[in-house]
């Protein structure tokens, strides 16, 4: 296993383990295991992919479930462009919630800096086309995903930075 830069985050790679398989000409992220560990290391390279504007666009459409949610969030795309990022984003730790093989929750703890105070995503993925992908939620956004924790109690530590 390696870490690489996505945008400003340390994502995984194991390519032949885990995933990605495969990394596109425009730097997107696809083809993981149908395993927990793949599960874990697509929500890596989701999170890494959707921090970074320039693979906003590719991250919503490729590597996220065909829902309404996809929709809603490819239509922000559309009307207002990628979001602006925090660069001081890595990932800090995990904790897989629930793993099914159809469905997944994955919970990556991210901070910056020196705080201990570590944000949360939960991050809902299905298992569709061969590939692990995002369930956004109906609204298109992600911060209903996210939450705030005082430590990594719970999370097994796991970063690249």
């Amino acid at each position: 296993m390696t870490w690489q830069l996505v945008g400003y985050t340390a994502v995984p790679a194991a390519p032949t383990l885990y995933g990605p398989a495969r990394i596109g000409e425009d730097g997107h992220r696809a083809c993981f295991t149908h395993s927990p560990t793949g599960a874990l290391f697509a929500a890596a390279n989701i999170l890494g992919m959707s921090s970074d504007p320039a693979l906003q666009q590719a991250m919503t459409q490729h590597s996220a479930a065909a829902t309404p949610g996809r929709e809603a969030a490819l239509q922000q795309l559309r009307l207002s462009g990628p979001a602006a990022t925090n660069s001081g984003m890595q990932l800090r730790g995990f904790a897989v919630s629930s793993y099914t093989a159809q469905r997944a929750t994955v919970r990556m703890a991210v901070g910056g800096g020196t705080s201990t105070t570590v944000g949360v995503l939960s991050l809902p993925l299905l298992w569709q086309e061969g590939d692990w992908k995002l369930e956004i939620p109906g609204d298109g956004t992600l911060a209903s995903l996210a939450s705030a924790a005082p430590d990594l109690t719970g999370f097994t530590p796991w970063s690249g930075a």
